[in-house]
């Protein structure tokens, strides 16, 4: 996928993902703008990618980049992102997984069972689900934030956010599988 840099030369997702590096900051933003503008799954691939990269701004783009794409497909890079070692690519991962809204809590629910040790996974964790224990999810993550938020959440978090999981999955199913009503005849139709 090819974007049109400001003087009319394509610019291909390899080298707006290489632009982010750049020291110019008005470089990186042009680029993320593109990126997310292009929006395409080699889009969200590569940013997954570059959130792993060993510097810390590019993460940081990455990041900022996904908040914005709002792409289920990048949840587990975001969830490995919780636990980056700089504060402001954690804040960003939490906010893009926030905007994801159900799959961004199914996956973070899915880390926190597989390992809650990280400290800073258990943090992140806890204010993505925070943010989103909104409606009839606050009852099913209120023992899961309970876990997170005890002082070693390693044994009691696993197994709270899988019984989460499989009730919210069950939710989630429920609603999929229940009938939409366009229209709702009244005595005066």
């Amino acid at each position: 996928m090819q974007s049109l840099a400001p003087g009319g030369t394509d610019l291909s997702v390899e080298t707006l993902i290489g632009e982010l590096a750049s020291k110019l900051p008005q470089f990186r933003e042009r680029a993320r703008r593109a990126l997310v503008a292009i929006k395409s799954s080699e889009v969200s691939a590569a940013l997954s990618a570059a959130l792993a990269s060993p510097l810390k701004q590019v993460r940081w783009e990455a990041a900022k980049a996904m908040v914005s794409l709002a792409d289920a497909d990048a949840a587990p890079a975001l969830v490995r992102a919780l636990d980056d070692e700089n504060e402001d690519v954690r804040w960003l991962a939490r906010e893009a997984l926030i905007v994801l809204g159900p799959s961004g809590v199914m996956v973070v629910l899915k880390a926190v069972m597989a390992s809650a040790k990280s400290p800073r996974l258990c943090e992140g964790a806890y204010r993505v689900l925070r943010a989103t224990d909104c409606g009839p999810t606050a009852l099913l993550l209120a023992p899961v934030l309970a876990a997170l938020h005890d002082t070693d959440p390693s044994l009691a978090a696993p197994p709270a956010a899988y019984k989460a999981r499989l009730e919210l999955e069950t939710l989630l199913n429920a609603k999929q599988a229940a009938p939409r009503i366009e229209h709702i005849p009244m005595w005066d139709d």
